[in-house]
């Protein structure tokens, strides 16, 4: 399905430690106007499902005006969230009905003081009533969890308490090193290190909860074995479209916040690689790669020496 994903404002009732929309919230949220207008465009693009984002989209008053305004023209919804919102008597059953087709949730730790440290609020039974509440009403849910230095040590523990409610997807990210994450250089983890902890913590879950599927994002084919299986960054999600609140026009989303290191030249796995992070490279330790050399053509006997 090709997807549009619309940033319609930053206001947020977390205040995430990573969070890389905190430098945008000096701009002002989008009106219903202009974003059902956005949403027409979208369509006009070629997108079949808006998914809208911000900051945290559920504050808003409209948006199950929003979603029927999608729906009526043919476009399937989603939203990124937090999900606190969802425990509110009444409130995830309105978007259902309204046409909710798929929710992407923030997660930060199976446990509820490290969960706090990285949402700032003390969110986890929320968060966590709210996954429950959705999947009760059938809707789609991906959880995604940001690796950092907070839950880094958590990641299977992780996987167990979301497996056990059965999502339809557990994802798996690296910290992006970007807007509020440069305030804490130890809350961003060596590439090394996380890609260490997403393998074991997917093998496990794979182990133990057959059919369960798994994502992630931030890692390159050299560190992530399966990575066609788990890669599930914008461009593999499907989505052809992108837009922050201010800008004039939808992108497609494209791989210029990450690029390739130089150990990386002449890598067999080039073609398949989105590169890291770019943050990563202006580390003064470089990331872990591991490049693999071309096998070299086996020359017939008769052509040996």
């Amino acid at each position: 399905m090709k997807k549009a994903l619309l940033k319609v404002g930053y206001t947020c009732n977390n205040n995430c430690v990573f969070c890389h929309s905190r430098p945008l919230r000096r701009h002002p949220d989008l009106a219903t106007r202009e974003i059902q207008r956005r949403i027409l465009q979208a369509r006009s693009q070629g997108a079949e499902m808006v998914v809208l984002s911000g900051g945290e989209p559920t504050l808003r008053s409209d948006l199950p005006s929003l979603l029927r305004f999608a729906r009526a023209h043919g476009l399937r919804t989603g939203l990124i969230t937090n999900g606190r919102r969802f425990v509110y008597p009444g409130f995830a059953a309105q978007l259902a009905s309204s046409g909710l087709g798929f929710v992407y949730l923030s997660f930060h730790s199976p446990s509820r003081r490290t969960h706090a440290l990285s949402a700032r609020t003390d969110s986890l039974p929320e968060t966590l009533a709210a996954l429950d509440q959705l999947i009760r009403l059938g809707v789609p849910v991906t959880v995604n969890a940001v690796v950092t230095g907070h839950n880094i040590g958590k990641l299977s523990a992780l996987v167990d308490l979301l497996a056990a409610r059965r999502p339809d997807k557990i994802k798996l990210s690296v910290l992006e090193p970007k807007g509020a994450a440069l305030d804490d250089p130890a809350l961003c983890p060596p590439l090394g290190a996380a890609a260490r902890a997403i393998n074991a913590a997917l093998s496990r879950g794979r182990r133990r909860y057959p059919g369960q599927r798994f994502g992630c994002e931030g890692l390159t084919p050299c560190l992530l074995p399966g990575f066609a299986e788990f890669n599930d960054d914008l461009i593999a999600d499907g989505f052809i479209l992108f837009r922050e609140s201010f800008e004039d026009r939808f992108f497609p989303p494209d791989y210029r916040n990450r690029a390739q290191a130089v150990v990386c030249r002449g890598c067999a796995l080039t073609e398949s690689c989105p590169g890291v992070f770019k943050g990563y490279l202006e580390r003064p330790t470089p990331p872990a790669l591991k490049p693999r050399r071309p096998e070299r053509p086996r020359l017939p006997c008769w052509g040996r020496t």
